[in-house]
């Protein structure tokens, strides 16, 4: 029998408006919880964040159609791996891509602040324009304005009034500024087809951002890598800076399973 510290292992947690989804791999025998999803298979990667802002992706195999349709987008997910005891916290954000692919289920995911969807009030003066607005909004979303070149600093002139989600209601004020937005990580970044090259703060690898900013909906919060991955993988952890991490077993992409759920 193998030494169980030698054993891998993955707990996956996820968030949904029906209770949360506990699932482990391989099996736990010490575990007797009917409300875990013990032994379904399972594969992970996670890119660190100096390659593309930190996504990672998770396949689970053999779960039912019922479990499948309590996943939704943006649910909170959390990913644990490690060998036997020795296990950590490798990523949580949450869900922003579903797809079932004869049985399996894959799903991209995405670190994110914690106040991601964090709804916000605030009431603005007469004559406040819309980078004030835009700046404060983000600040209490967890975000930062990392630059901001609006084609028009819209003024609204009897105020303004917000109530919903914070990012997604900046995504509507850079509209009407006719701009267009981007995020990458916990920063945005505003932009126009007519930036005065003068005052543009040139997004490139020396300014920090890793590829051309594109129009992103926020509400899909579909973002899309395009750059090829490299680097090591590991089993578990985090990985090192510039390099991407997965599952791997027996020289193959490793399997992983749900964690314990909360009572």
């Amino acid at each position: 029998m193998l030494n169980k510290l030698f054993l891998e292992r993955t707990e996956i947690k996820i968030e949904t408006d029906d209770g949360d989804l506990n699932f482990i791999f391989p099996k736990d025998f010490n575990l007797t919880d009917p409300q875990i999803i013990n032994g379904v298979e399972i594969k992970w990667n996670y890119k660190s964040v100096n390659e593309e802002p930190n996504e990672f992706n998770i396949e689970i195999h053999g779960l039912t159609n019922t479990t499948i349709a309590k996943i939704k987008l943006k649910n909170d997910i959390r990913l644990v791996a490690g060998y036997g005891t020795d296990i950590g916290e490798v990523a949580s954000g949450i869900i922003t891509k579903k797809e079932v692919e004869k049985g399996t289920l894959k799903l991209k995911c995405r670190e994110v602040p914690a106040d991601f969807r964090k709804l916000v009030s605030s009431a603005y003066a007469p004559g406040t324009n819309a980078s004030t607005i835009i700046n404060d909004l983000a600040s209490k979303c967890g975000f930062t304005v990392k630059q901001c070149e609006l084609k028009t600093d819209k003024v609204y002139s009897i105020g303004e009034s917000i109530l919903g989600s914070a990012l997604y209601e900046i995504s509507q004020i850079v509209k009407d500024c006719n701009s267009q937005m981007t995020t990458k990580n916990d920063f945005i970044y505003i932009y126009h087809d007519e930036v005065d090259t003068e005052k543009v703060i040139k997004l490139s690898y020396q300014s920090g951002l890793l590829e051309e900013p594109k129009p992103q909906n926020v509400e899909e919060i579909s973002y899309k890598v395009e750059k090829e991955n490299k680097g090591k993988t590991s089993k578990s952890g985090k990985s090192k800076k510039g390099s991407k991490k997965s599952s791997k077993k027996g020289g193959k992409n490793g399997k992983k399973g749900k964690g314990k759920s909360k009572k």
